[in-house]
């Protein structure tokens, strides 16, 4: 990075930044009134399990936690959404916006003020006993050893609690019911709450903050970078142009994913496109996510129509995303011919892994597609891929962070999967009916929830995708039993469960019930792979005759 000079420095900043602390009862009542607000450029929760807990055991026994940096300005009203906690925010010229503290304030706010009970097994509760924090169900965690953090805010709450428990009979853990919501609630945050209208010292102050700690991912400094004013046409941020194209069905892009089509879009290069980007204004900002937000909504189309891959969630590569936005950009109509190529070039990128090369791939997509020339752009995509893999030995075990895991899934997802779900339940997709990806597939487990136990994990098989299936959430043991009572043939087709693999688990015979599945998917990927990637009709992957035609003249 180029030195400062006195030049390129942002002023200084007219007012000192406000040094004060909250109480974290205080700092959660200003989330409650709607003071505190959390702007869309900033990046999305990137904590985990033991983050969260170790910020309460930390404010429990008194550890620094950090400091918050807040820009006082004006807030429009709207919905202020901190994790689960989600309330209508009137206008205020007071608001406190968050520039540095994000993960700290949105968890505090899901675990002590969110109304709604958390995913079973998401709670955080307090042993009473042992006094330690630790993630648990209400079976796993029986009051009243165990408290569940969300009644230790209030702390009338808190007794009222400790009351129906009966708790008051223990001494030990009565006090330190009372000893933890009083730590919790009286802990002292320390913040600077900086006043200022110029933007660009803002922006100093991120890059600056970034500079330790968690560092922000190339996306994440780009939306920081360019924060915008919301409500206009355009979207004012990589987040912004993937939370409108979730409507499309596809699930959410990843920003880097986006932040690689505004790259390719512009024709930059893909090393450092987006540093090139600082240097651009504002109006300039808006038009390419503009363009990049509609170009990629054909693309989701595209994927979904002509490739076949349902879900994000499903694609082998990543990186073709942002080639396929700089096409869709510059072709927004293409000819049919032109749609089963790309496709073909999708797949095989995919079989042969010349999408896996990242950066590289992004590069040699960038130089192949060129505006004023879609055939000939399509032409040399294919160029980029002609390597024809070997035969794979197998299906190999099931990993989907692995595209050849993917590519599996998506010929599974082919079948176009029906519920198992027997009516009686009252499902909102009773058995047979077509099930809707976008409403799973982003489930804890993944899309392909399993259908062995841990007991049965060393059969063979049950490691490949055999003893997998694209469905909700259920047992293992329940999913094996609808499909054992299923006498809809088009049902199990749908699951490629074949009458024989059926009639194995009606009989018990899990093992064999995986042996026959196998079978059964060996064949319907290499047919999958062979339909879409059709290596054979290489030597006829030729443009139209009237692209030839003009070419000659």
């Amino acid at each position: 990075m180029a030195p400062e000079t006195a030049a390129s420095l942002p002023p200084r900043l007219a007012r000192r930044p406000e040094a004060r602390s909250f109480s974290v009862e205080d700092l959660l009542q200003l989330v409650a009134q709607g003071q505190i607000r959390v702007p869309r450029f900033q990046r999305g929760l990137k904590w985990e399990d033991k983050d969260r807990v170790a910020l309460l055991d930390s404010l429990y026994r008194g550890f620094p936690v950090g400091t918050l940096l807040l820009w006082r300005k004006r807030a429009e009203a709207g919905t202020v959404k901190l994790g689960r906690w989600e309330r209508e925010a009137p206008t205020r010229e007071d608001a406190l916006w968050v520039v540095d503290g994000q993960q700290r304030i949105t968890s505090l706010a899901d675990l002590l003020l969110a109304d709604e009970a958390p995913p079973p097994g998401r709670a955080i509760r307090f042993d009473l006993h042992n006094r330690l924090f630790a993630y648990g169900q209400e079976r796993q965690c029986p009051a009243p050893r165990w408290l569940p953090v969300s009644e230790t805010l209030d702390s009338s709450r808190l007794l009222r609690w400790a009351a129906d428990k009966h708790l008051v009979q223990d001494k030990h853990q009565f006090d330190a019911a009372l000893e933890v919501g009083k730590r919790l609630r009286e802990y002292q945050i320390p913040a600077y709450i900086v006043e200022t209208e110029d933007e660009a010292v803002l922006r100093q102050i991120f890059e600056r903050t970034n500079q330790s700690g968690k560092r922000m991912t190339q996306d994440e400094v780009f939306d920081a970078l360019f924060i915008r004013s919301e409500g206009g046409q355009e979207p004012s941020s990589l987040r912004a142009v993937a939370q409108d194209l979730l409507g499309l069905g596809f699930g959410r892009i990843p920003e880097n994913l986006i932040l690689q089509a505004v790259i390719a879009l512009e024709g930059l290069n893909p090393s450092n496109g987006a540093e090139q980007f600082r240097k651009l204004d504002e109006a300039r900002v808006l038009e390419t996510l503009g363009k990049t937000q509609r170009a990629l909504s054909a693309v989701i189309r595209f994927l979904q129509e002509e490739a076949e891959v349902p879900h994000i969630t499903l694609l082998p590569y990543g990186f073709p995303i942002a080639g396929l936005c700089r096409f869709f950009h510059f072709h927004p109509l293409p000819r049919p011919n032109s749609l089963k190529l790309l496709s073909r070039w999708l797949w095989r990128g995919a079989t042969n892994r010349e999408h896996a090369w990242g950066t590289q791939a992004l590069r040699w997509m960038i130089g192949a597609i060129q505006n004023d020339d879609e055939e000939g752009s399509v032409q040399r995509l294919l160029k980029t891929v002609e390597r024809r893999p070997e035969d794979s030995a197998g299906l190999g075990a099931f990993d989907l962070s692995k595209a050849r895991s993917k590519v599996q899934l998506v010929a599974l997802a082919s079948r176009k999967p029906r519920s198992l779900q027997p009516a009686d339940l009252l499902d909102e997709q009773p058995a047979g009916e077509l099930l809707v990806f976008a409403a799973f597939c982003d489930q804890d487990e993944g899309p392909a929830v399993r259908l062995t136990s841990s007991a049965q994990a060393d059969l063979p098989y049950a490691k490949e995708i055999a003893s997998r299936i694209l469905h909700p959430v259920a047992a293992p043991s329940q999913l094996r039993e609808w499909l054992a009572r299923s006498e809809d043939p088009a049902v199990l087709a749908s699951h490629a469960v074949s009458p024989e693999a059926r009639a194995a688990l009606e009989a018990g015979d899990v093992e064999g019930f995986l042996a026959q599945r196998h079978a059964l998917l060996c064949q319907l990927v290499a047919e999958f792979i062979r339909r879409k990637a059709d290596w054979d009709a290489a030597d006829l992957d030729r443009p139209t005759i009237g692209y030839l035609t003009l070419k000659d003249e």
